[in-house]
């Protein structure tokens, strides 16, 4: 692989991760200010930099794995047209901050009152019951409350994982089988790894490692695209 080549997969892979760096940042910054407006006008919110710092860190964890997951997605989905994947990349990280965005204005609309997420991790509750709620509202108790901006982001994000499939390489086959995958793998990280009983401080200390491998997977498969596609050009 020419050194030209891999400049330009390294400044893909550059300009996503400072895209979806700014837009968490947006995407935290707007849910903190519903939490503080709900503060003021329904329920106490008590704020301190601790509670921020690791809320920011979380959230920015979990949300990095389910990039990694549908990037993934895309990768396998797109096949010989791989090297695309940046383009549904910045479109599922300009997305992100449409979930906090839409509950805000559900609550003020009184479309939707807004009360925040909750996943309730206990020994008589199983992890594919969680997920299972994500999946399917209401479908075991309410023991995990995703917010509806949350719900139609989920959709959102498998909607652009799919038509970029469709897009490129042309097949529904492939493009629902992605849609559906896509659905279920951001429900199955949500379900399983975002409780909102624990400490914050164990969930980052369990969560922290998985997008940072998931990632480096993600940059293999990059890398060996790239220079399977190279090789072929100068073939």
């Amino acid at each position: 692989m020419n050194f030209k080549s891999s400049a330009i997969w390294k400044s893909d892979l550059f300009l996503i991760a400072a895209l979806f760096s700014i837009v968490h940042l947006v995407h935290f910054a707007i849910l903190l200010s519903v939490e503080l407006y709900m503060s003021s006008a329904e329920r106490p919110f008590l704020f301190d930099w601790y509670s921020m710092l690791t809320g920011f860190s979380n959230a920015l964890s979990l949300n990095a794995l389910v990039a990694a997951v549908l990037i993934f997605l895309q990768l396998v989905g797109l096949n010989n047209s791989a090297g695309e994947w940046f383009r549904a990349g910045k479109m599922l990280c300009l997305t992100l901050p449409v979930a906090p965005l839409l509950d805000f204005i559900f609550h003020i609309a009184n479309f939707k009152r807004y009360t925040g997420f909750k996943n309730s991790f206990s020994a008589e509750i199983s992890v594919l019951s969680r997920i299972s709620e994500v999946i399917i509202p209401g479908n075991f108790g309410g023991v995990v409350d995703v917010t509806l901006g949350h719900r139609i982001l989920f959709v959102a994000l498998s909607l652009i994982n799919a038509g970029f499939i469709l897009k490129y390489t042309r097949s529904y086959i492939k493009s629902m089988t992605v849609l559906v995958a896509s659905y279920v793998s951001v429900c199955a990280v949500i379900g399983a790894l975002s409780p909102s009983d624990v400490p914050p401080t164990t969930i980052l200390k369990n969560l922290v490692g998985l997008p940072v491998a998931a990632w480096a997977a993600n940059v293999f498969l990059i890398r060996r695209i790239q220079i399977k596609q190279t090789s072929a050009s100068e073939a």
